[in-house]
């Protein structure tokens, strides 16, 4: 990636960009911004991968790859697709959008995740610090640990949970949004249950010192990424709502007019 250095100049002084930005890309090249970059919190890496963007002399190309573990600095400008898994544990960069078909999962705080467009993913696991657009998955969004944020715009998902982990967002939209302080490390009023209507039972543990039955977060994303089906069936998830759901209250019956009584013949002798 080649980098319009008069123009990286000119982003870097505008109004606006944080300072541990400017500081991490004022002087040298890729090789000396990356590790710096790794080191910002996610609300900064947008800026900084907005700037990259910017700064970049080559048009953006959309790339394709197979499912893989990102272990070394990686920085693509324009949109890339995986097909399957990916793993993240070195700083990823993607000026464009990322489409991961499989379950994406980042380390923190060896990796730091900055996607310039919108994330496609069936799942996504961060502990990490991660930036990005909208998030659409087809399964779950799962932040995890305390160290660390997610910040993006919306987040469209089966599942969102937020496990002691900074989500930063616009709104989420969810058959099941358990936010920081409802799921409370999986020890929440009703967690488990509200749960078990989505996640089959298999992917729950007992924990004997406090009596509570836990959603087993190991044992779910690796069966998640080996492919393996995790979901209730549809037919069962409503059953479960419609057996938790509270009883109607009976209406009082309207009182009925009363007809007129109908004059009795008189018998005949």
């Amino acid at each position: 990636m080649n980098i319009d250095r008069a123009k990286l100049k000119g982003l870097l002084e505008m109004d606006g960009v944080p300072p541990g930005v400017r500081d991490a890309m004022v002087e040298g090249g890729l090789d000396a911004w990356i590790p710096r970059l790794r080191r910002l919190p996610a609300w900064d890496l947008g800026s900084a991968i907005a700037i990259l963007r910017d700064a970049a002399t080559d048009k953006p190309t959309a790339k394709a790859m197979k499912g893989t573990t990102i272990d070394a600095p990686f920085v693509h400008h324009g949109d890339l697709t995986i097909d399957g898994n990916l793993d993240v544990v070195a700083p990823f960069f993607v000026t464009g959008k990322l489409a991961v078909s499989g379950l994406l999962r980042d380390a923190g705080p060896d990796s730091c995740v900055a996607i310039g467009g919108d994330l496609a993913v069936g799942s996504l696991f961060t502990d990490g610090s991660f930036h990005c657009a909208n998030i659409f998955a087809d399964g779950i969004v799962y932040g995890h640990y305390n160290d660390q944020t997610l910040e993006c715009m919306t987040i469209k998902a089966r599942i969102v949970i937020e496990d002691e982990h900074d989500v930063q967002h616009a709104g989420v939209k969810a058959k099941l949004h358990l936010d920081i302080d409802e799921f409370s490390q999986g020890y929440g009023d009703g967690v488990t249950a509200k749960l078990k209507r989505h996640i089959k039972p298999e992917y729950f543990k007992r924990d004997d010192d406090e009596d509570a039955e836990l959603l087993d977060e190991v044992a779910l994303f690796e069966a998640i990424a080996n492919g393996k089906d995790v979901w209730v069936a549809a037919g069962k998830e409503k059953a479960g709502k419609a057996k938790l759901a509270k009883p109607a209250k009976a209406k009082p019956a309207k009182a009925k007019p009363k007809k007129p009584a109908k004059a009795k013949a008189a018998k005949r002798g």
